[in-house]
Parts: structure tokens; C-alpha cells; sequence
């Protein structure tokens, strides 16, 4: 006799609550969690989630893997009497079918006690439950792995609506900030910058090739910083925002033209090396035309000089070597550079340590030689510095910098400087900061020594791998979870982040330099 549909609807309810499994926790060190849940349950990939022991003890676990779990072939042979069918014909029946669930996994990250989180022994438990954890749960813990750290409050935690801050201490160790075009890469370090900028004492240099970063010294108005604020600032926490960042803002620009410093360096300014790279000379195979070189610098007759009068030198004589240096030079227009100092100008070098916040303003720069030379100057300098002073070194689109495939010797000089100071610089006090939107187009032994990850939005699966090596600390799931983010969302793991964390970054105070170009062009046409 066939079914009663409302019979057959009842009995397949209870039969599916009947199967759902018990969304429970158990660990075996007290360190790693599995759990099973429901779809209800809530638990997100990054997230947080509280787990009850059967002992009373409530532990924070993070999440770091969700698997869509089933169980079929399922076969019940059904009393419809069980289910207090009075009066139906159905006696019994035989049911196939599916439940489908959710198993997780994660880490514990502390216990919750009386003053907020503390350590947790490491004891496994059974049979714990779980629900996700609270934002002021959320908010302890955060609060928590700050420890004696300053807080740089960069935005809001993406799975709980609790602020995000990044560990001030964590900068003492290289950053590597990952995101491909339109995630808001440039948007964000802006904001981190800001923070460092309005939170600690630690001076920085900024490499900037897209003139981002130049307005680091200037404050929005109200309003405009309110659009990026869920919750406005009013005028009198607008106007102390406003002092404060303003009193620590001690930022010059260095540009070709137009800025606070001259972005100009002598040739003197760098090693003879250093000099002989930049003609494009090598020692071996222009032997002769290296020679006339060296010769022409001591024949200049001062410490401090320029290209030009090497260069005044050069033609001045008459021997062929001589001479076909003055053509090479002639001919590749380095003289006509605008990164070098005339007579009776500053150098960059004699005023780098004027501000606490430097950007160099390399896209003023019209030639990539000349932006080679001014980052060789750089990292050079800093590679031969005899003090142990801390300075934080940010080189956005660190491929131009710091390229595994470096096409001339100038490049790969510049690279070799950049895996130095990433390898050595750190026991000398100098802490990179490097942006790109692909892992790969950066140098792996750049790229290896950096232990904070600031990831935004990825699309592709290799670059994705390629940080999951890399960064082999942290989740490769949470780093999986990249190709979902949107704009404005990071992944922040390492020594800023005691635990990897999600987070939406907040508004900016400074205005941007770059920006994309409008897409008018893509409005309906009459």
C-alpha cells in the first residue's frame, strides 16, 4: 500500500533528527580539536568557536578546517507505531537515506577564566560542546594576544564584530603584504602605515613607485574619513585623531622636483662598484674602459662628485678607452638622469635621517635605471651603516626591487642588496616591509625570511600554494580561503598576529596618491 504523504513527511523527519550527528568536540592532546556540527552550528574557517569539556573548562578554538561530511546508504526498517501514528494503515516501512553534516578541525587558543583568557592545560577531553564564540569572548582573546604590545587598530575582525589589532612588536620581524590588483593592497598599507606612524616610534622609509604614500604628511577632512567608519567620529574625536597623528607625522617626500627633499644623489654617493654598474661596466670584460674609469674618478680631484665632470674628464683625454667610455655614457643618456645632484646641491644621503617617515618618491624618477640606482643607493647604504638603530624599510611592488629574474646587472645588484638586508639586516636593526600581487614575481630568498603575512585577495591556486610553503606557519586553509576575499579583507598571521587572523581593514586618515583611472569609458552611450 503506498505511502500517506503527510505520514511519509513525519516519518522522514523524525527519522532525519533521529540521524543528525551530535555536535560534539574531542581532542586528544588538548592542543588540537575535532568536532562535529550541523549546518546551524555556524562555524566559519578562521573563526572562533567555544568548546564546553565535560569538566566545566570553556575553551576559545580557532577553526582551521571545515569538510562537508556524509553519511549514506543509510537502510531503516521503520514501525510506524514508534512514531504514535494512531490510526494509520501504514504498520511499517523500509527507508534509504542521506544525513549530511559538517566536520571540523582547529586549535585551542586559551582558556576562559575568571580575568579573561588564560593558557589551557593541555589535557584531552571527549565529548565537549561547542558553540561559536561570543564577541566579548572574542574580544578577551583578542585583547589578550596583544600582550605588553602596542595595538595598532587596523579594522574589524571579518568573522566577529570585534576590532583587529596587529601586534606593534611583530614589525621587529620582515613582512611580506600579498594581493593582486583591485583587492586594495595600496588602500591598505596605507592604513598600516598610518597606525605605525601614529602608534609607535619606529622611523620608516617607503619606497614608492606609484607616488601612493606622498600624502602620509596631510590629514582628510571629517567627512571624509567618516565614509570609511561604520560608527563617525564626532568633532571633538575628529579634532584629537587629527593632533595626534599630526604631532607624530614627521614625514618628508624626496621627489625629483617639487618635494620637501630632492630625491638626487652624487655618483659619489655610491661604492666605485656601485659607480661601475650603473655605466654598466664590468671589471673582466670592459677591463680597459673599467681602468679609464677608476683613473677619471681620481682625476676629478674632490671627494663629492657628479657624472658630469667624470664625464668632463673623459673627453677632455684621448686614448680610446677613455673615449669610448665618454660615447657609452653619451649614448645611454646617463648623464641627462634627474637623480643626480648638481654642484653645490643636497644629497638624498646627507638628508635621509632629517624626518622619521621618508617616502622616496621613485615614480617622479622617469627612467627605471634611475629607480635602480636610487634603490642600489639605498639598500647599499644601509647594508655599509655602522649603527644598530631600528628603521622599518616598506618597498611597495618589491618586484621592481627585488625581481628573481633581474634582466641587467644593475637589477640583480640591487636584488642582491635586498637578499642581504632580508638574511642579515634584522641583527642590524632593519625591518623590510615588501608589497607585490604575485609571490612569485618576488625573490623566494626575499620572500623566505619574512615571517608576517599580510594576505588580501588571490585568485591564483599556484600563488596560493606558493605562500603555503612559504608561510608554512600558518593554516593552509585559512590561505586558501584568499581566493574569497573581498575588498579590504586580509589575512594577517605571524609575529603581528599571535593567532592568523581575518579582518576587514578600517578607513584611511591620509589621502592616496595613486588611483585607478575612472571608468567612464564603460557608462551607457546616448
Amino acid at each position: 500500500m503506498p505511502f500517506e504523504a503527510e505520514s511519509q513527511n513525519r516519518i522522514r523527519q523524525d527519522i532525519l533528527t533521529h540521524m543528525k550527528p551530535v555536535v560534539r568536540a574531542w581532542s586528544v592532546n588538548g592542543r588540537d580539536v575535532v568536532f562535529t556540527a550541523d549546518f546551524e552550528t555556524g562555524a566559519e574557517i578562521g573563526g572562533f568557536i567555544t568548546v564546553t569539556t565535560p569538566e566545566g573548562a570553556r575553551l576559545v578554538v580557532q577553526v582551521h578546517d571545515l569538510r562537508f561530511a556524509v553519511r549514506d546508504s543509510i537502510h531503516v526498517d521503520v514501525d510506524t507505531s514508534d512514531f504514535g501514528e494512531s490510526g494509520s494503515k501504514i504498520q511499517g516501512a523500509n527507508v534509504s537515506m542521506v544525513a549530511r553534516f559538517v566536520e571540523g578541525e582547529g586549535a585551542v587558543l586559551g582558556l576562559i577564566g575568571p580575568g579573561g583568557i588564560v593558557r589551557a592545560p593541555e589535557e584531552g577531553f571527549s565529548e565537549g560542546s561547542i558553540a561559536v564564540s561570543s564577541d566579548d569572548e572574542v574580544s578577551m582573546l583578542m585583547s589578550e594576544t596583544l600582550g605588553s604590545s602596542a595595538g595598532l587598530a587596523v579594522g574589524r575582525l571579518s568573522r566577529a564584530n570585534v576590532g583587529a589589532s596587529l601586534k606593534a612588536s611583530g614589525f621587529s620581524r620582515h613582512s611580506f603584504l600579498c594581493g593582486q590588483s583591485g583587492s586594495g593592497k595600496t588602500y591598505s598599507m596605507g592604513v598600516l602605515l598610518e597606525r605605525l606612524i601614529v602608534d609607535t616610534d619606529l622611523p620608516l622609509i617607503i619606497v614608492d613607485p606609484n607616488s601612493d604614500y606622498v600624502g602620509l604628511g596631510q590629514f582628510r577632512s571629517r567627512e571624509t574619513i567618516n565614509r570609511g567608519r561604520s560608527t563617525p567620529l564626532n568633532r571633538s574625536a575628529y579634532a584629537a585623531l587629527k593632533s595626534r597623528y599630526q604631532t607624530r607625522a614627521d614625514v618628508a617626500v624626496a621627489r625629483s622636483s617639487g618635494g620637501d627633499l630632492p630625491l638626487r644623489i652624487f655618483l659619489s654617493d655610491l661604492t666605485l662598484d656601485e659607480q661601475a654598474l650603473t655605466i654598466g661596466l664590468d671589471p673582466i670584460t670592459d677591463a680597459d674602459e673599467f681602468a679609464a674609469f677608476l683613473d677619471a674618478t681620481r682625476a676629478v680631484g674632490v671627494d663629492r662628485y657628479g657624472i658630469e665632470e667624470v664625464e668632463g674628464v673623459l673627453v677632455r683625454r684621448f686614448d680610446d678607452a677613455s673615449r669610448r667610455l665618454a660615447q657609452r655614457i653619451g649614448n645611454l643618456g646617463i648623464a641627462n638622469w634627474s637623480v643626480w645632484a648638481k654642484p653645490g646641491e643636497s644629497s638624498l644621503i646627507d638628508l635621509a635621517t632629517r624626518s622619521r617617515v621618508l617616502v622616496l618618491d621613485t615614480g617622479s624618477l622617469s627612467d627605471a635605471r634611475e629607480r635602480s640606482v636610487a634603490a642600489l643607493a639605498l639598500l647599499g647604504r644601509l647594508r655599509r651603516r655602522t649603527n644598530r638603530t631600528a628603521v622599518s624599510v616598506v618597498i611597495d611592488e618589491a618586484h621592481n626591487v627585488c625581481s628573481p629574474n633581474a634582466p641587467t646587472a644593475l637589477e640583480r645588484a640591487v636584488t642582491d642588496y635586498a637578499v642581504w638586508v632580508a638574511g642579515e639586516g634584522r641583527k642590524f636593526g632593519i625591518y623590510l616591509v615588501l608589497a607585490s600581487q604575485r609571490p612569485q614575481k618576488v625573490h623566494r630568498n626575499v620572500i623566505s625570511q619574512c615571517d608576517n603575512l599580510l594576505l588580501m585577495r588571490v585568485n591564483s591556486v599556484a600563488d596560493l600554494d606558493e605562500l603555503a610553503q612559504v608561510f608554512s606557519h600558518v593554516p593552509a586553509t585559512m590561505i586558501a580561503e584568499a581566493r574569497s576575499f573581498q575588498l579590504g579583507e586580509m589575512l594577517a598571521a605571524g609575529p603581528v598576529a599571535s593567532t592568523p587572523i581575518r579582518l576587514r581593514v578600517g578607513e584611511r586618515w591620509t589621502p592616496e596618491g595613486g588611483a585607478d583611472l575612472p571608468t567612464t569609458w564603460a557608462n551607457p552611450s546616448d
